[in-house]
């Protein structure tokens, strides 16, 4: 007890309400930023890959021209073209082949005996060929050439991390 009768003022270990008012501002500073920055991603197309199919990271959706070597977004998960229309792929126990040369990263692992078809193909008009990052990537490897219907949009990579295929 003081001298006027009272209890003495408790704080807290962290310096009592000054420090939990900053805190509390600290807080409520960085939802406000998180929102923000969630608001801005939507309004900016902006979306996040953690598959390993693809290299992970932050892309931006366009609809640009599909091209070999874009990204596009599937009603599947993100996947890269290999191949457009016109096109010969060859598929073989060590990767896709496209117009004669070898796609990264493409091969079928000898686990795997669910796998399409080996053999060369030729791309229709409307059909793609798409590839992951990732040799387990459930891709053309599995299900074979695709509609251009089933892309939502293509993809620019922003800020993306390299798979280990190790």
């Amino acid at each position: 007890m003081t001298r006027n009768g009272h209890q003495p003022h408790r704080t807290c270990g962290f310096g009592g309400k000054r420090a939990l008012r900053r805190i509390a501002f600290a807080q409520l500073a960085l939802s406000l930023v998180l929102i923000v920055a969630l608001a801005a991603a939507r309004i900016m197309n902006i979306k996040g890959n953690a598959s390993p199919s693809e290299p992970p990271g932050i892309y931006r959706l366009t609809h640009e021209p599909l091209i070999r070597g874009a990204y596009v977004v599937l009603k599947l998960p993100l996947k890269q073209i290999a191949a457009l229309p016109g096109d010969t792929v060859r598929v073989t126990p060590e990767g896709s082949y496209v117009n004669g040369k070898l796609w990264p990263h493409s091969g079928i692992p000898a686990s795997v005996p669910n796998h399409f078809p080996f053999g060369t193909y030729l791309l229709h008009p409307n059909q793609l060929w798409v590839l992951g990052d990732n040799p387990l990537s459930y891709d053309s490897r599995y299900f074979g050439m695709i509609p251009e219907s089933l892309v939502n949009a293509t993809a620019k990579p922003l800020l993306i991390t390299e798979n280990n295929h190790d």
